[in-house]
């Protein structure tokens, strides 16, 4: 599986072109180490993993956060605004999560550098199981 994912993220997605909350363009193009997270607004382990994105992001700022979401472009707004994220929240169902990223299960973190290289790909529950997987990678 992981070298399934591994060529999507480089190959597939390579060009493919999905949307910001605010209807920008976002391209999955990491510069730097990147987080992208997968949730559903369904899943209670996922909403629960929503407020501890600042925390994280606060906790190691040298790695960019990605979240992909279920939600509708209001929804995000919502969440936008209420945690002033700085990062992109990308609007994907669950379906276009498999098939892009071979994400069947939420929530989930992929890890991935600026070559494409995956450095984790994993179900988190909570903060504690972010900054472990964090801390083991950097």
């Amino acid at each position: 599986m992981r070298s399934d994912t591994h060529k999507k993220l480089r190959d597939h997605l390579q060009d493919e072109i999905f949307f910001n909350w605010d209807g920008s363009e976002f391209k999955i193009a990491p510069q730097k180490l990147t987080a992208y997270f997968f949730i559903t607004l369904h899943c209670v382990y996922c909403i629960d993993l929503i407020p501890c994105l600042n925390e994280i992001k606060e906790k190691y700022p040298a790695i960019d956060i990605v979240l992909i979401s279920s939600g509708s472009q209001e929804d995000h707004k919502e969440m936008v605004d209420y945690f002033q994220w700085t990062f992109p929240v990308v609007e994907m169902e669950k379906l276009e999560m498999h098939k892009h990223f071979d994400v069947t299960m939420q929530p989930y973190m992929m890890i991935a550098d600026a070559n494409r290289t995956i450095h984790s790909s994993t179900v988190v529950y909570n903060t504690e199981d972010v900054l472990r997987i964090y801390r083991s990678i950097t």
